[in-house]
């Protein structure tokens, strides 16, 4: 189960250039039913330079992890602030009003695509 999100872009991303990403496990925690795994992918361009760092979080039912790690992480601050001000740059992008179909027809019956 997908669970929060942190997004932040340095730099520009450009459709005609090259980039690498690398993704690190920064948190495995076990609860509950399950194991909580966060995951970081920076994203550098040909140049080297970091142009984005995604962080996201699942939580893996019946998963038991073998060790618990927690290194520092972007997305703790993330989550306890939130209530941060207005984002700097909003995007808005409309989708095929097809697109639950297209979701269920490859399996996906996740009920936040509807």
């Amino acid at each position: 189960m997908h669970g929060e999100h942190y997004v932040e872009i340095l730099d520009l991303i450009k459709q005609d250039e090259a980039y690498v990403s690398e993704s690190e496990v920064i948190r495995i925690e076990e609860k509950g039913k399950g194991t909580i795994v966060t995951i970081k992918v920076t994203t550098r361009n040909a140049n080297g330079n970091i142009v984005c760092v995604n962080e996201g979080t699942t939580f893996n039912r019946g998963a038991r992890p073998k060790t618990n790690i927690n290194k520092d992480s972007r997305m703790v601050n993330f989550e306890s602030a939130w209530i941060s001000p207005a984002p700097n740059h909003v995007v808005k992008e409309v989708t095929s009003l097809n697109q639950a179909a297209i979701y269920r027809l490859s399996g996906d019956f996740n009920p936040l695509h509807m």
